[in-house]
């Protein structure tokens, strides 16, 4: 593809030939391409405007739930540290109490060893009446303290058992914590990374719409600025003032060359990226790069929303231009909303209009007159 430096250099090249016709096509050349690029940097421009809303509500949604889940971890992770700082203090209690136990134990053996030894001294003085009532007496009061010890064993034991039953609840608890903890981490470092994302691909689309707008179209205004005394005539022009017609020419072509070099760096850092949006016709989360809509530039279209929508434009065209060409007034349309442009051809309006048409051509005396204008419509249809 010729670019407009390379038609610069040539209109330049065909001044010095003075090749009039050719140089006035190089330079509508020139001026055709800017206008195609000035209508693509429009396009991109009401995309970008469009996308905007778009992005900010997923930005905002995102730093929403980033926040319920930084809420979360940090309530989890307090949680966490209570348990801990809990199981530990059970666990400085589980160790007294087992020491503890160690003594209740080495007391209550000796216990039973004394209630043995009274309980065999009771049994053997048992038939002397006065000998036996004093180790009678031994032995009951031998046997109600060794009672007595088991019991605070048993106690003891029963409440390392609760402290130990505490530990392993509380390491269960902090275990699933930690699981959620770890959960709400990873889907909170994803949602960073989307709202990074987003956040990215909004700057670099602003960025996009300035560079386009601002030094691009700037540079494209000064090369058609400069075109319009160029496009009078190129040749005379040179013959007038020779001196004065190159430096007019450099200068164009200078123009050109600042614009080529802003366009290629606009193609090569700022071009129509994959994103998540918002279809305003199917109503569909669709990724890619949107369209705008024709009618309502604030609103973006999928693809294949976009091209049913441009069918059924052309398809309208079509038929009233038709309309026009037999005589017929176009028939009244209400304002409607892009999404129901494919629908048009199921108005009545548009019925009435095909019914004249298909009616005047099987008709004998207008036969003459559809047939010339049919034609001619097919014929622009297909160009």
């Amino acid at each position: 593809m010729i670019s407009v430096c390379d038609y610069a250099e040539t209109f330049a090249e065909l001044v010095q030939s003075k090749s009039n016709s050719e140089a006035r096509q190089c330079l509508k050349a020139i001026q055709q391409a800017i206008k195609v690029q000035q209508k693509e940097t429009r396009v991109f421009c009401q995309t970008v405007d469009a996308l905007a809303p778009q992005l900010h509500r997923r930005i905002y949604a995102r730093q929403q739930i980033r926040t319920r889940l930084d809420t979360f971890v940090a309530g989890v992770h307090h949680e966490i540290l209570q348990l801990q700082e809990q199981r530990q203090q059970t666990e400085h209690e589980l160790s007294q109490q087992e020491g503890l136990l160690q003594d209740i134990r080495d007391y209550a053996q000796q216990r039973r060893t004394k209630k043995s030894k009274r309980e065999r001294q009771y049994n053997h003085f048992y038939f002397i009446p006065i000998v036996s009532k004093q180790y009678k007496k031994k032995y009951i009061r031998a046997r109600d303290k060794n009672a007595k010890a088991e019991e605070e064993v048993s106690a003891l034991r029963e409440t390392i058992e609760r402290c130990r039953e505490k530990m392993r609840e509380a390491s269960k608890t902090v275990r699933e914590y930690q699981q959620e903890h770890q959960k709400a981490s990873d889907h909170r470092e994803e949602i960073q990374t989307e709202l990074s994302e987003l956040e990215t691909t909004r700057n670099y689309l602003s960025q996009g719409r300035y560079y386009w707008t601002d030094d691009v179209d700037k540079a494209a205004s000064i090369v058609l600025k400069l075109l319009q005394p160029l496009m009078a005539d190129p040749v005379k022009q040179s013959k007038k003032q020779q001196l004065d017609a190159l430096p007019d020419t450099n200068l164009f072509q200078r123009a050109c060359a600042v614009y080529h070099q802003r366009l290629m760096h606009g193609r090569e850092h700022w071009t129509p990226v994959e994103l998540e949006f918002d279809c305003a016709r199917c109503l569909e989360t669709c990724k890619g790069w949107p369209m705008p809509n024709k009618v309502r530039t604030d609103e973006l279209l999928c693809q294949p929303c976009y091209d049913e929508t441009r069918a059924s434009m052309i398809m309208e065209k079509k038929v009233n231009a038709l309309g026009e060409k037999l005589g017929m007034e176009r028939p009244s349309m209400a304002p409607r909303a892009s999404s129901s442009s494919s629908s048009f051809l199921s108005k009545p309006g548009v019925r009435t209009v095909l019914k004249h048409v298909f009616s005047k051509n099987s008709s004998a005396t207008s036969a003459p007159l559809a047939n010339k204008v049919l034609p001619q419509n097919n014929h622009a249809m297909m160009t």
